[in-house]
């Protein structure tokens, strides 16, 4: 059996629950389309059973336009519902199952039971898988070269309509053998159709959710879609904020990857069965964010594995985007991701 199906069919007994709040400083700023970050929050759990204390994560995300749960409001609804769990022997199976978990208090107990059982079970079966690297558009190329250098297989770009088209040209000339990823969290409107054109030429891997969901179906987001090459992905992710709204997208024409983040599904078996439904259908799969400390990235490792996805996701040490995190994590050796000792 693969070695997340076996960690998620592990069960322990819990015989307390503790959910606390942390701030997380970014490394240098980190940018996006819309905004620079300084810091954020990470909501954890920490689970007591007999085999030791097994600590999760919530995913999360205080920032205004983002389908994400606020910090704030996981831990109300985690603290409201995870005592139930005390007295009790259960699996990640089990916490699925569980109605008045949502899908963020669900996620975070499944991440702290998946460490459980990495911390008993045989992880031989285990590849590593690559490392990608988030920077912001105009970063300077020896710093990318450093990146490369340290054994980084992707780049994802966060891009605006006012991206350097030169400099992500000789961002994608300069690395050849790299994925280049750019994502624009929606922030071209249909108008810029031309502009959008023109990244997308420049040679990039994948396009990262150019238009908003509102404009995703657009006759210009399917101009958009029609203008990949060979290898190259159209990856709807805000637009992918439900499963209906996946094969919505899908039908569009516009995309012919998808960003899955797990906390859109209610679960990691849900999401493994989303995923393996997309893959067999055709369209590519990423996976994406909202889980940024050491374990979430570790649980994205773990299912990045699982399927064999060619194009890699948002999955890197979390040393590399925060001075500091509370949580084991992974580590980066001859380019590839390994699992926490």
């Amino acid at each position: 059996m693969p070695l997340l199906k076996q960690l998620m069919n592990k069960p322990f007994e819990v015989q307390n629950v503790e959910i606390e709040s942390h701030e997380l400083k970014f490394n240098t700023t980190f940018s996006n389309s819309s905004n620079d970050l300084e810091t954020r929050q990470l909501a954890t759990i920490a689970l007591t059973t007999p085999e030791g204390i097994f600590r999760g994560e919530f995913p999360t995300l205080d920032l205004a336009g983002y389908d994400a749960p606020g910090t704030e409001a996981v831990i109300g609804n985690a603290r409201a519902n995870v005592e139930k769990l005390v007295g009790h022997s259960v699996n990640c199976g089990d916490i699925e199952k569980l109605e008045s978990f949502d899908s963020a208090t669900t996620l975070g107990v499944q991440s702290a039971l998946v460490m459980g059982g990495l911390s008993i079970e045989p992880t031989s079966t285990y590849v590593p898988v690559k490392a990608s690297a988030v920077v912001s558009a105009s970063t300077p190329i020896d710093k990318l070269q450093e990146l490369a250098e340290l054994g980084f297989s992707r780049f994802k770009i966060k891009i605006s309509p006012s991206v350097d088209l030169g400099w992500l040209e000789t961002v994608v000339t300069k690395f050849p053998n790299m994925q280049i990823d750019v994502d624009a969290n929606g922030s071209f409107a249909g108008t810029e159709v031309t502009t959008a054109v023109r990244v997308l030429m420049s040679g990039v891997t994948v396009f990262e959710q150019p238009f908003s969901p509102s404009e995703s179906n657009s006759l210009e987001a399917e101009q958009l879609g029609a203008c990949t090459q060979g290898e190259q992905y159209i990856s709807a992710d805000e637009s992918a904020s439900s499963p209906d709204a996946v094969s919505a997208a899908i039908t569009s024409g516009a995309f012919n990857a998808v960003c899955v983040k797990p906390f859109r599904y209610g679960g990691l078996g849900a999401t493994l069965e989303a995923a393996g439904s997309l893959l067999e259908s055709g369209t590519q799969v990423q996976l994406g964010g909202l889980l940024e400390a050491g374990v979430g990235r570790t649980m994205l490792a773990l299912i990045q594995n699982e399927l064999d996805l060619s194009l890699t996701g948002d999955i890197s040490p979390a040393s590399y985007l925060y001075e500091a995190q509370p949580l084991p994590d992974l580590t980066l050796v001859d380019g590839s991701l390994s699992l926490p000792t």
